[in-house]
């Protein structure tokens, strides 16, 4: 065992209260996902080149920074793919697949947008009260099979990544607040990371849950029950003094991110009140209405860049009968709709902001 210097520590660590100074076993469990390891960065980016800490910095990596990350796996269409590797080495090497510091063996990538992976040197296993160090030790979220009765649930899917859910999420969550209404914000899916959760408080929120409260790395698919996440990460909110869920749903409905297993849970589907879809064009809103429709419940509210003008709005009033509003250029208006389909499940104090 050694004693080493963390330079930077991701935030997928956050859960452990690890100290600056760790304690590294070279004796090397069996890969998992949310096993911590201590590494060494072996080359230089210029794009993607970022890592956020747990405090929620973003912070630039550099060559030869010592990081604590997790292993996890990653399904990004505009970033990297890949997977916990089955075997781990002193001094074999690792791919960094996210911003948050997820890491494992990189099986694709998309070059353009996010360049060759950061590669890491595997120094060890960070130890903590006696053992290599894991989220599931951790986790601070029970998954759970039941559903008790809940405050009023906005929830916000999208078509894939970058079509607008953490704006949308953010923007009902602004004006709840300027109506008057508590409101807590929870990120169902995705890839580990506090930048959504931390918009979220930034929005107004005054309280926030994620997935990785549930010891997720990823929920990437198969491996995790992800309604039973939702559901579990619901209960823990159950006796909270808010008036107002508001549920971002990280990548698309489609993906691997287990997006349409919460979607298509009864006991979820009879406790979201008001179901706002972000699409990027005319075929992915109709995509929206009609799979959301075949799962049981269909989209209230259609946002995302399709609504950046006049030509997507037409689209979604002639062909889909939807309400549509752009989170960007008229939240104000995106609120409304979302206070109708509410109805009496909410009373907003003040609506002169709504």
């Amino acid at each position: 065992m050694t004693t080493l210097i963390i330079d930077k520590f991701a935030s997928v660590t956050g859960l452990i209260p690890l100290p600056k100074a760790v304690t590294l076993t070279t004796d090397l469990p069996t890969p998992s996902e949310g096993l911590v390891l201590a590494v060494r960065v072996l080359n230089r980016k210029t794009k993607y080149n970022k890592l956020e800490l747990t405090s929620g910095r973003i912070s630039e990596v550099h060559q030869g920074d010592i990081l604590a990350i997790a292993l996890g796996s990653r399904r990004a269409l505009l970033g990297f793919s890949g997977d916990v590797p089955q075997n781990i080495t002193v001094g074999g090497t690792l791919d960094l697949l996210s911003l948050g510091g997820v890491t494992g063996t990189c099986l694709s990538a998309n070059a353009e947008e996010v360049g060759a992976p950061f590669q890491l040197e595997v120094l060890g296993a960070i130890l903590h009260e006696g053992k290599p160090a894991h989220l599931q030790d951790y986790a601070q979220i029970t998954p759970s099979q039941s559903l008790p009765p809940t405050k009023p649930i906005v929830i916000v899917s999208g078509t894939c990544m970058n079509s607008g859910k953490t704006a949308v999420a953010c923007q009902v969550i602004t004006h709840a607040r300027a109506a008057g209404l508590r409101t807590a914000g929870v990120k169902l899916t995705g890839v580990a990371a506090l930048r959504d959760t931390l918009e979220m408080q930034d929005a107004g929120a005054i309280t926030t849950r994620s997935f990785v409260g549930a010891a997720c790395c990823s929920t990437v698919q198969p491996g995790h029950d992800t309604a039973a996440i939702a559901k579990g990460i619901f209960t823990d909110l159950a006796t909270a003094d808010v008036d107002l869920i508001v549920v971002e749903c990280g990548d698309g409905i489609m993906g691997e991110y287990g997006v349409q297993d919460i979607l298509k849970d009864q006991a979820i589907q009879a406790a979201i009140a008001c179901h706002i879809g972000c699409a990027q064009d005319p075929p992915g809103a109709m995509m929206l209405s009609h799979a959301t429709q075949g799962y049981g419940r269909q989209v209230d509210i259609i946002s995302g860049p399709v609504t950046d003008n006049g030509v997507g709005l037409r689209f979604i009033d002639q062909q889909l009968s939807l309400p549509a509003a752009n989170a960007l250029k008229s939240p104000e208006s995106l609120f409304r709709h979302c206070l109708t389909t509410l109805g009496d499940l909410v009373a907003p104090l003040h609506t002169s902001n709504a």
